[in-house]
């Protein structure tokens, strides 16, 4: 299976001059963890928790720094066709927790760690048959990263 089957498509954008409060706010009122920060359909970059939490941690007021200023532009992404098993390996390569999706059109959706961890605990209750059911468990251990996952044994 690919990512297009689970990635978001409904993409929250802010645009360079939001400042970092409201784009918290925002992500707080959405349930996300992220933004893409967008100047003229142009992606500029991610804002994410994380860079929320290095404005505040370095003492800065989130009011008066623009979302571009806080923002990661040096951008990891994936493109739609790319498989569940990759996704999850290049999350855990450059230790992120949102893929831009790219396609040839531009952007077309976002993959988080929270999309792959719902459709993993999903698949693996409704899975029957052991090949899902592997696909699955080697997608929450790469999400998860605990002792190596041994293969299923076959009845």
């Amino acid at each position: 299976m690919d990512i297009s089957a689970i990635m978001t498509t409904d993409l929250v954008t802010v645009g360079p001059e939001y400042n970092v409060a409201d784009v918290a706010s925002l992500m707080d009122a959405k349930g996300i963890g992220s933004v893409i920060v967008l100047e003229d359909d142009r992606v500029l970059g991610i804002l994410t928790e994380r860079d929320i939490l290095r404005v505040v941690g370095g003492g800065e007021d989130p009011k008066t720094v623009a979302a571009h200023e806080a923002l990661t532009d040096d951008l990891y992404t994936i493109g739609p066709d790319a498989s569940l098993e990759e996704a999850a390996q290049e999350m855990t390569r450059a230790k992120v927790r949102h893929l831009p999706v790219i396609s040839g059109e531009g952007l077309v959706g976002i993959l988080s760690m929270r999309d792959l961890v719902r459709f993993s605990v999903r698949d693996m209750a409704e899975a029957r048959e052991p090949a899902h059911v592997e696909l699955t468990r080697q997608v929450l251990s790469l999400v998860h990263r605990t002792e190596p996952v041994p293969p299923l044994e076959r009845e």
